[in-house]
């Protein structure tokens, strides 16, 4: 997703050297990237569908619920999110923070099985939603972490946000806790990435047009 000219030289660099070698070399990127080494004899593309339908459910099962209760949501979740699984984590992660899914993971119910549900059109949406409901600190603090890059350092991302460290801690535990961030590493200090790339799109984006709208 991040590739830049001298990673892709080093790939291709390196997919050379493993030539008549017992080596197995694996790399996944987006259907619209076009990599140097395709149609190459050695080369074999093999496409990653969509989850088919009785794994969405078997997923839609293990993040909420299959329980009667729960009504045509799990349909409109699958039918919606078109088998991509990280949208349909984002979009059940969502119904939880809006209060509208009640219990644990697994076992949810619909806090008003008659209110209406509206299920957002695109990953963007969700996750540009998700960054909306966020308080200010961690808000600040996660479009601060997207100007870093992909990795977080703490002491980096204090020094960025202009935020106490002991808030910006607490704030990246938060967002770690929340799925926006992975931990990387704790020592020598913490260090965190963004869990996808289209998380740190999507606040870094956020933050460029809150700027605007001030300016």
């Amino acid at each position: 997703h991040w590739i830049d000219p001298a990673t892709e030289a080093f790939l291709e660099a390196t997919i050379e050297a493993c030539l008549d070698t017992p080596t197995l070399l694996l790399v996944n990127f987006r259907p619209e990237y076009r990599p140097p080494w395709a149609g190459r004899p050695y080369e074999t593309a093999i496409d990653l569908a969509p989850l088919a339908a009785d794994a969405q459910q078997q997923l839609i099962a293990d993040l909420i619920s299959s329980d009667p209760s729960l009504g045509d949501l799990p349909a409109r979740l699958s039918d919606r999110t078109r088998g991509n699984p990280f949208f349909l984590e984002e979009v059940v992660q969502s119904l939880i923070e809006r209060g509208l899914l009640v219990g644990r993971r697994g076992a949810y119910e619909l806090v008003d099985p008659r209110a209406p549900i509206t299920i957002p059109a695109t990953l963007q949406a969700v996750l540009s939603a998700r960054i909306d409901r966020l308080g200010d600190v961690d808000k600040h603090v996660l479009q601060s972490a997207a100007v870093i890059g992909k990795r977080v350092r703490e002491s980096v991302l204090h020094a960025v946000a202009e935020v106490d460290a002991t808030a910006a801690s607490d704030a990246l535990l938060r967002l770690a806790a929340a799925g926006f961030l992975d931990t990387e590493a704790l020592l020598p200090e913490p260090e965190y990435t963004f869990r996808h790339p289209l998380t740190r799109d999507v606040a870094y984006a956020s933050q460029r047009a809150e700027r605007r709208i001030g300016d």
